[in-house]
């Protein structure tokens, strides 16, 4: 028996609602596939989107009796943690060193106001001399590390020292060098005289 071709028209074996004279509907085949293009077919497309090194990693950890590995979102919050932790602790180390350098530069400032020898001319001058830039400088350093370590009162300490030390040299600085007029109690020469 010859086989009917799609879209022909066909007469049912029996009579029924479709008339007596029918189409032939077909379906499309699938076209004959060549094998070594399906294998290609085969390659190109992933076998499978799972990582199983990755896998085998989790099912070992967990073999092992170990926690799974963090997400990176748990990853990223523990370095955050340990960072502000770092942070915090590097903060009260700085403070330390800022409150004992500023200690030290307030016990100069306030010791050098009740100096307790002569500051006329010679040796005495030039020890006090060294003692109020030993001050300005000390208030400087200390003026530095509370500006890096971000502490505006102790800052603010450290810089008046600066200006306590720039005010006793320049009161005794100045008159030397005639800029200023000198007061019988602040001489105007850097050297004693011989009488």
């Amino acid at each position: 028996m010859e086989r009917p071709r799609c879209g022909a028209a066909v007469a049912p074996p029996s009579m029924n609602a479709m008339g007596p004279m029918a189409t032939l509907r077909c379906q499309s085949l699938p076209a004959p596939v060549v094998f070594g293009e399906a294998i290609a077919e085969r390659q190109e497309a992933p076998l499978s989107e799972i990582n199983w090194a990755t896998e085998l990693r989790k099912i070992e950890r967990e073999y092992d009796g170990l926690p799974p590995e963090p997400s990176p979102a748990e990853q990223r919050q523990r370095r955050d943690a340990e960072r502000r932790e770092r942070e915090r602790q590097e903060a009260r180390t700085a403070s330390f060193g800022i409150y004992f350098r500023l200690t030290l530069i307030l016990c100069l400032a306030i010791s050098i106001a009740g100096w307790p020898y002569h500051t006329d001319c010679g040796l005495s001058l030039w020890t006090y001399l060294t003692a109020v830039v030993i001050l300005i400088a000390g208030g400087i350093w200390t003026a530095a590390a509370t500006w890096q370590y971000r502490a505006p009162r102790r800052h603010l300490i450290a810089l008046a020292v600066v200006l306590w030390g720039l005010t006793l040299g320049a009161s005794q600085i100045l008159p030397r060098v005639g800029y200023a007029v000198p007061a019988p109690d602040r001489p105007s020469t850097w050297s004693c005289s011989a009488e």
